[in-house]
Formats: C-alpha cells, sequence, structure tokens
C-alpha cells in the first residue's frame, strides 16, 4: 500500500467509522426512534437559538448592548409574549374550537339549510337554479360531509388530548431545549470556530472553503426566510383577527390564527388555511361566509404586493416556478415541514449550482447569458 492510501485512510477514518456506527444504529428496529428521541432536545434548542439570534443581533450592533445582555432581553421578550399567548389568545381558540366541536355534535350541521338560505338569498335566477339542483342531491352529500368534518375534529381533539396526556414530559423537554438554546447563544462563536476546525482539518483547502462558503449562504438563506417569514405571518394573523372581529366572522381569533400559521407555506399556505375558514363560516353564518372570503383575498393581496416583498424581500429570489415546485417536493418528502423547508434548500441549491457553473464557465473560458441562450 503506497503513502497516498494510507493517507487517505488516516485521514478520513475517522468519518468512515462515525458513517458505520450510524447505519449500524438506524438499521436496528426502533433504533431511529431512539436516535431522534435522544437529539430533539438538541435539534429544538438549535432551532430556538438560530431564529432568536437575529434578534440578538439586532440588540447588539444597532442596540449597542452586551451580547449577554442581548441574550437576556431577548428570551426576557419571548416569555413575556409566551406568556401574553397563553393568558388572552390560546383560551379564545380553544373556546372556539369547543363551541365548533359542539355545534357539529350537537346535530346543527346541516348543509341543506346552508344551500336553502343562500338560494333564498340569491338574487340571479340562474344561482338559484344551481343551487335547486345540488339540494335536491344532497341527502348523501349532507351526510358525508357532515362524517369528513366530524373526523377532522376528532382527530384534532384527540391529537389536543395526547399533548395534553404527555404535557409533563413536553414541558421538561422543552424547558431543557430553552435552557440549551440560550447556551448555545452564549457559545455561538466557540461552536462556530470549533465546526471550522473540524471542516478544515479533515478536508483539503479547497473543499473546505467551499464547504464553509456554503454553509454561510445557508445560513443568510434560511435565516433571512424564516425570520422575515415569521414576521410577515404574525402581521397577516393580527390584521385577519382583527378585521374578522370588527366584520362579525365566527371565531375569528382561531380562524385567524390558523390563516396565520398556514400563511408561513408559500402559494398554498392561504388556500389551506382559508377552506376551513370558509366551511365553518359556511354552516353557521352564511353570509359571513362570503365576508371572510374577502377579507381573506383583500389581506393576501395587500400581502403579496406590500408585506412579503418589504418583509421576506429578496430572500427567496426564484420565479414562483421554483417556489411551487420546491412547496410541491417538500409536501411529498416531509409533509407540512417539507413545505416550509423546501423554499430555503431549493433557492441554496440554486444558488450553489448556479456558481459552480459560473465557475465552470469561467475556467472555460465562456461567457454565456441565460437571455441569450434562451433565444
Amino acid at each position: 500500500m503506497n503513502n497516498t492510501s494510507k493517507s487517505i485512510i488516516k485521514k478520513y477514518m475517522p468519518i468512515i467509522v462515525l458513517a458505520i456506527f450510524i447505519a449500524f444504529l438506524f438499521f436496528r428496529n426502533n433504533a431511529a426512534n431512539r436516535v431522534v428521541a435522544i437529539v430533539k432536545p438538541v435539534l429544538l434548542a438549535f432551532a430556538i437559538a438560530y431564529i432568536l439570534d437575529s434578534v440578538v443581533k439586532f440588540l447588539d450592533f444597532r442596540i449597542k448592548l452586551s451580547r449577554n445582555f442581548s441574550i437576556f432581553i431577548t428570551y426576557l421578550l419571548i416569555l413575556g409574549l409566551i406568556t401574553i399567548l397563553i393568558s388572552f389568545l390560546v383560551p379564545i381558540v380553544i373556546q372556539n374550537f369547543n363551541s365548533v366541536y359542539n355545534f357539529v355534535i350537537n346535530g346543527n350541521f346541516d348543509f341543506n339549510n346552508v344551500l336553502n338560505n343562500l338560494k333564498n338569498n340569491a338574487e340571479s335566477q340562474l344561482i338559484r337554479k344551481i343551487l335547486n339542483n345540488i339540494t335536491n342531491s344532497t341527502g348523501e352529500l349532507n351526510s358525508e360531509l357532515s362524517d369528513q368534518i366530524m373526523n377532522g375534529l376528532r382527530y384534532v381533539s384527540e391529537f389536543g388530548a395526547g399533548l395534553v396526556k404527555n404535557a409533563g414530559g413536553g414541558i421538561l423537554a422543552g424547558f431543557t431545549s430553552f435552557i440549551i438554546s440560550i447556551y448555545m447563544l452564549i457559545e455561538k462563536d466557540d461552536l462556530l470556530n470549533r465546526c471550522k476546525k473540524f471542516t478544515r482539518a479533515y478536508f483539503e483547502e479547497g473543499r473546505a472553503n467551499k464547504i464553509i462558503n456554503t454553509f454561510n449562504q445557508g445560513n443568510k438563506i434560511f435565516k433571512s426566510y424564516f425570520n422575515g417569514k415569521i414576521l410577515d405571518s404574525f402581521i397577516v394573523g393580527i390584521i385577519v383577527i382583527i378585521l374578522f372581529w370588527i366584520f362579525g366572522v365566527p371565531y375569528a381569533a382561531l380562524m385567524g390564527t390558523i390563516l396565520g400559521f398556514t400563511n408561513m407555506i408559500p402559494y398554498f399556505g392561504p388556500f389551506f388555511g382559508s377552506i376551513p375558514v370558509i366551511v365553518v363560516a359556511l354552516f353557521i353564518d352564511p353570509p359571513k361566509a362570503l365576508v371572510a372570503l374577502i377579507i381573506i383575498l383583500v389581506v393576501q393581496q395587500i400581502d403579496g404586493n406590500f408585506l412579503d416583498p418589504k418583509i421576506v424581500g429578496r430572500a427567496i429570489g426564484v420565479s414562483p416556478f421554483w417556489v411551487i415546485t420546491a412547496v410541491t417536493v417538500g409536501a411529498v418528502a416531509a409533509g407540512p415541514l417539507g413545505m416550509i423547508l423546501g423554499v430555503p434548500t431549493v433557492v441554496l441549491m440554486k444558488t450553489i449550482i448556479e456558481e459552480d457553473i459560473e465557475e465552470k464557465l469561467e475556467k472555460k473560458g465562456i461567457s454565456m447569458d441565460l437571455e441569450e441562450d434562451s433565444q
């Protein structure tokens, strides 16, 4: 065996051993679940620290506070926000959910009554004929729709009951992650330096520089996207709750909260969030369903044309085709979480590939413009 082979084995042996150990764990029965359960508090802590780091940096560099004091102020603000949500918004949302659940259970749900109300209020003869034809064939539809809504509410209720049942362990894990995230922010520079040392120790200089550059780009893209999207969705949720409350849309707090959460998903999120809002309003107070729809459309126009471009800015930086593709693939791969993570992931991949293409073309002395090439 020559010296080059020995050098390669010595250089990459720790990585190979670690990969074999991880593969061994994951191929054992339930090993993957155990590994996930073990690292879950650390991953959650990383997510918390990653999101809050922007607030800490703002207080540190813009307000000129010390880093430790910035971390203290940030977590104090977060605890205050959580307290306000638990004290005011959460009880209202739970009360709204219980009201919807009881509304369906007590038999007040009747699709025929909704259609009759719409038909009686319709001014167009054509609309009345369409609604009349639907009314004549809604016996099975009413039963099926009622069953589907009951199943959905029952699933949410069972999910909530499971959360309550495991509240002790969840609170403990959440508290642990919360504490770990504080130390992650305090030791951020040290952790980053250790990661860079590891990268430079096990990879040649050129490769190490590319890996570090990729992580820097990923950090910039993900942080810009998530910070902007969280703020944008929070504002959208508050606006919708206020407008729903002013115009008397049923269960304004619950419905506005749903729309705020689903707004995190580009393009498809507002559509997914509007479905339960319109359906609930349609069966409780049909005229308010139209009001809710108008409010949602107006708010989404404001968000799409003003709020999102200003807040999220150019963090996405890709055409709607790539965004829709990213959300669709992300949904198949990892469900709702994949739909949220898909966009910044595609932006990062697109950026890396384009830079690599430009570098290779430059080495070959080729200059190409996408617009010129497409003509």
